[in-house]
């Protein structure tokens, strides 16, 4: 029987970044499936984000679920996937299905448009950057909810 790594590094090497996607959308909407679409935790487990590893998702369902029906336009500074600007927006998938009426916006220093879904949009540019943000709003209109996971310098989580 093959390890985790061995199985993974062999998916990651044998299927396109296309055929990924279309493997980690159905993988996703399966979990979810078997899972309580209001179940933040079992969300971000399907979904794959890194938010579970910090302790946040039990904070982000006490404060958002009684909110989460609404329709509410939500922006996350930051989209991951570091290693490979090809990848990311695990987080942006999660919001999306956790707020199911929600318009879900993200913001990038690298290009991120190949993760863009319905519901989902990508933005690149510079969290420090108050023309681009003001851009960003106007365009957005009203923010109901921002989530900032970009970068972790004091100069630019203020701006």
């Amino acid at each position: 029987m093959p390890k985790r790594a061995d199985l993974s590094n062999l998916i990651r090497n044998a299927l396109s970044s296309k055929q990924k996607g279309v493997v980690r959308r159905s993988l996703v909407a399966i979990l979810i499936f078997l899972c309580q679409r209001h179940n933040l935790s079992a969300i971000a487990f399907a979904c794959g984000t890194d938010k579970r590893a910090h302790g946040y998702i039990p904070f982000y369902q006490q404060h958002f679920k009684t909110i989460r029906k609404k329709k509410l336009h939500i922006l996350e500074i930051g989209i991951g996937g570091y290693s490979d600007p090809k990848e990311g927006g695990h987080s942006l998938r999660m919001w999306k299905t956790y707020f199911p009426k929600s318009m879900i916006y993200g913001l990038d220093i690298f290009d991120k448009s190949q993760i863009e879904e319905s519901r989902i949009k990508t933005f690149k540019g510079s969290q420090n950057d108050p023309g681009f943000l003001k851009h960003i709003s106007d365009k957005i209109g009203k923010l109901d909810i921002v989530i900032d996971d970009g970068s972790h310098v004091g100069e630019q989580i203020i701006t």
